[in-house]
């Protein structure tokens, strides 16, 4: 893994790929390619740093 810059408001994400609860891999640009936008919401789990 590797140690991005933040991003603030209104900036372009970086291209990614996250695991799905079933065990498949889906991008952030199939994801947009739909055309409906998408919201990222990022967030520490419980009881971590």
């Amino acid at each position: 893994m590797s140690n991005a810059a933040e991003l603030s408001v209104g900036d372009t994400a970086p291209e990614f790929e996250a695991s799905v609860t079933d065990g498949s891999t889906i991008r952030l640009s199939e994801m947009l390619s739909s055309g409906d936008g998408v919201i990222l919401y990022f967030y520490p789990r419980d009881n971590t740093s």
